[in-house]
């Protein structure tokens, strides 16, 4: 009696056999063989992907590729680094599926830092498996989600990276994928567990591959290792320039989607290992601010107020906040810097207090911010930022304030005045600082206190930055937010965006709504005798005389009084 089609297949698929009874032509037999012998043969000839563009397609391995899978097949522990897009679970599918279907009783397990991500590893072979012509595959029988089973024993299965993954089975090809974003502690757990297992027999393979994620890691310690041959792993590194068509346009085009942040790009493609505690700027970068600092024109209030560049009408001013409690430790600050011209961003002024409670630094903040054209404050919402933007909108009457949060927050604190800061914020604001001061090289920067910050404003391990331990980053936030409003989605809001660069950056703005008019001199209010300028062009920063504040010179007050300043 003849078997029915749902005897034969799987699912009653015709790509799924239960078993492969077939009779063998002579090529048929010579092209099984070849598979067999030649990974590479069986991946090029046999092995389907699909193609983003192109739909479903046998692969086309790149050189590096095929240099990692031979180092794969030809060694017991293999360690692959590799750029982002180059094709590295790619090579994990080939291996996987060659030993499953040319090896009896071989069974591959594939571990990845996601359940989803191990999944869709898992969905790629079986693809890779349905293409493959019949006489080519050894029988299936088990095809779900977690596992592929074959008639000839062998099996491949995925799970998420754990101390207990494979605990208990018997492995004979082991991937695992991204390992260097493994939490160190279950990484080293993970390590303890399948190590022993693996050991018991004499030709397994254990297979790592990642990008680099830092060196405080078990991915980093065991490549680190194997490069300088101090251990019986063979590592492999395969770069972004190393596969067709990744030229210099591509690199740019990879930049901008990554919003020119440089040490994503030096670690995820350059396959660089950046330390924990790199600094957020280029040390080339944090020199080249350096030798523009100078010191201030004009000092207030006792030091906390310094100007550098004076008010000036029909330009565009923006301020960025960051305040503090006022009882001596952290810092309440005040970046004042001119955004009229994007491509070439001057910084004007900086208050810096320790000293202030919040509603009297919001007091301070709204006489500063009149004395510059009532521009936008970019206030950091958070703890005290909260009163000082609530006082200076309900007590203070002061209007501009901006509005940041992330799409799609819901929840009401991000409805409120002023930014919230948590860690897709302020991301996205240490992004937008970082493509305007490293890639345009468009801000100038006075205060060598703001620019001495940046050595000890370093990178996390949650991949955002802040200060070191004992250290302060108030004048580096308060300077992020002050360009924050260069953010695409905040400019539009707030500004007229008359130009764009090419990766969607303002470039050319203007500010109808500023209240140039109103630019007038700063009044301290302490009985100090105080300058403003009454005739001709607005000129709105006083000074005083006494107490060490500001040397007065009497050239100065030569140069001022010829500029219609006069007495108050």
């Amino acid at each position: 009696m003849a078997k029915k089609k749902s005897d034969k297949f799987l699912n009653n698929n015709e790509n799924l056999p239960i078993s492969v009874e077939i009779e063998y032509t002579p090529e048929q037999i010579e092209e099984l063989r070849r598979c067999k012998d030649d990974v590479i043969y069986f991946a090029e000839n046999f092995f389907y992907i699909v193609n983003l563009d192109e739909g479903r397609q046998k692969i086309k391995l790149y050189e590096p590729q095929k240099e990692a899978i031979l180092k794969i097949i030809q060694n017991r522990r293999t360690v692959i680094c590799a750029s982002r897009q180059v094709g590295k679970s790619t090579l994990m599918t080939v291996v996987c599926l060659w030993y499953a279907l040319f090896t009896e009783d071989h069974t591959v397990a594939i571990l990845a830092n996601k359940e989803d991500q191990a999944k869709e590893i898992l969905e790629r072979i079986k693809l890779a498996y349905e293409e493959i012509p019949n006489y080519i595959k050894a029988g299936v029988s088990d095809f779900t989600k977690e596992q592929l089973r074959l008639t000839n024993g062998s099996k491949i299965f995925v799970s998420t990276t754990s101390a207990d993954a494979i605990r208990g089975k018997s492995v004979n090809t082991l991937f695992v994928d991204e390992f260097a974003h493994v939490r160190k502690e279950i990484a080293d757990d993970f390590f303890k567990s399948i190590i022993p297992t693996l050991s018991s027999s004499r030709k397994s393979k254990l297979v790592i591959v990642s990008t680099p994620k830092g060196t405080e890691n078990k991915f980093y310690d065991i490549f680190s290792n194997a490069e300088k041959k101090k251990s019986n792993w063979e590592c492999v590194k395969i770069y972004w320039h190393q596969i067709p068509g990744r030229d210099d346009a591509w690199k740019k085009e990879q930049l901008e989607a990554i919003s020119y942040d440089m040490s994503m790009w030096n670690q995820e493609f350059d396959l660089h290992f950046l330390e924990d505690g790199t600094s957020a700027l280029n040390l080339e970068v944090i020199e080249r601010l350096k030798n523009m600092c100078r010191p201030a024109d004009f000092t207030y209030d006792f030091g906390d107020y310094q100007v550098w560049r004076e008010p000036e009408a029909n330009r565009v001013y923006s301020i960025g906040v960051d305040a503090a409690e006022g009882v001596g430790q952290d810092y309440s600050v005040a970046q004042i810097i001119d955004i009229t011209d994007p491509t070439d961003i001057r910084h004007c002024a900086t208050f810096a207090s320790n000293r202030l409670q919040p509603y009297i630094f919001a007091e301070k903040l709204n006489q500063i911010a009149r004395s510059w054209g009532r521009p936008f404050l970019c206030i950091e919402r958070n703890k005290e930022g909260g009163q000082v933007v609530d006082a200076l909108s309900e007590v203070h009457r002061y209007e501009n304030i901006i509005h940041y949060s992330m799409k799609n927050d819901t929840r009401g604190v991000y409805q409120n005045l002023g930014i919230f800061c948590h860690q897709n914020s302020k991301y996205t604001g240490i992004m937008n600082m970082k493509y305007f001061i490293e890639h345009l090289e468009s801000v100038k920067i006075y205060d060598m206190s703001t620019v001495k910050e940046f050595e000890t404003f370093v990178r996390k391990e949650n991949k955002t930055w802040g200060a070191k331990k004992g250290h302060h980053d108030d004048r580096i936030m308060s300077l992020i937010w002050a360009l924050i409003i260069l953010e695409k989605d905040i400019a539009e809001k707030y500004l007229e965006v008359l130009e764009y660069d090419e990766t969607g950056k303002p470039v050319r703005i203007a500010d109808p709504n500023q209240e140039l008019a109103n630019i007038s001199f700063y009044n301290q209010g302490d009985g100090n005798t105080n300058y403003a300028c009454t005739g001709g062009a607005p000129a709105p920063v006083i000074f005083q005389m006494g107490k060490g504040i500001f040397n007065y010179k009497e050239h100065d007050m030569t140069k001022y009084a010829g500029n219609g300043w006069t007495f108050v």
